[in-house]
């Protein structure tokens, strides 16, 4: 794998992890609860999402994005096609208003992730997510075992500009989601 298509793929996983998809863009009506609760959409505008991974800062420090409902909408496509194996989610929504979710995907070269963690904001001005993953069967080994990522997400405003909706950027990387090709492939999925 090309370099760039890893960056973008580490990226985009991130990304689905950070706004927590779950394949529908709407927010669920106040009091909803239970296994059939979805995590609301991400407002729309410009974010700014920073990653823990097992302790340590991320390697591709802050990801900034700028997002409108048609990007939330490619991010819930990406993540049905990220489970065209089977990838049972349950999501909950707490009393204290926080998202509970558990997963079990299959995820070809990348093994078996196993993830339970914890969504929490209004997702309107900033968000966390806590989740904790066992992995095992990847190919690269130093994927395998528990891992534990913390990801933040806090909202800066419009979209400045030079940044159109979809665009991603990652230090001096910069790609645009809605003409992203192929992320199955990169993503070692197809």
């Amino acid at each position: 794998m090309m370099p760039a298509k890893r960056l973008v793929s580490i990226a985009l996983l991130a990304l689905l992890a950070g706004c927590g998809k779950s394949g529908v863009a709407n927010p669920p009506q106040s009091g909803a609860s239970g296994p059939s609760a979805h995590m609301p959409a991400r407002r729309a505008g410009f974010w700014i999402q920073t990653m823990t991974h097992d302790g340590k800062p991320g390697r591709m420090g802050e990801m900034r994005m700028c997002t409108d409902s048609a990007t939330d909408t490619k991010l819930s496509m990406i993540g049905r096609q990220l489970a065209k194996a089977p990838c049972p989610r349950t999501v909950t929504r707490r009393a204290d208003g926080a998202y509970s979710f558990i997963s079990t995907c299959k995820m070809g070269r990348a093994g078996v992730i196993t993830s339970r963690g914890v969504a929490s904001g209004d997702f309107f001005s900033s968000y966390r997510v806590h989740s904790e993953s066992d992995v095992s069967g990847a190919r690269f080994g130093p994927m395998n075992g528990h891992h534990v990522t913390d990801v933040e997400g806090r909202y800066l405003g419009a979209c400045p500009p030079g940044m159109s909706p979809g665009d991603i950027t990652i230090s001096a990387f910069k790609v645009n989601l809605h003409k992203l090709a192929g992320i199955g492939g990169a993503l070692g999925l197809e």
